[in-house]
């Protein structure tokens, strides 16, 4: 996975740089899709997780609820 690939680079080098997971598999796959590949960013290391084109307040809701912890975009 890129996400975990570039939070280990980021240890290696000791760099801050802020690692920002966006999926756009909203409108080409599905919100269960987009919940599950944001999870799965957050649990990579992602530090702000982000899914493009969400269509209404409950799936913002949602996605809110997806590791509470990690900052959304």
């Amino acid at each position: 996975m890129r996400i975990k690939a570039a939070v280990d680079a980021r240890e290696e080098t000791g760099s801050d740089i802020v690692i920002v997971a966006r999926t756009d598999s909203r409108q080409a796959v599905s919100l269960d899709e987009s919940l599950w590949r944001s999870r799965a960013f957050a649990d990579a290391g992602a530090d702000v997780v982000f899914i493009d084109a969400l269509a209404s307040r409950e799936e913002m809701k949602s996605f809110c609820e997806v590791s509470p912890l990690v900052p959304k975009m």
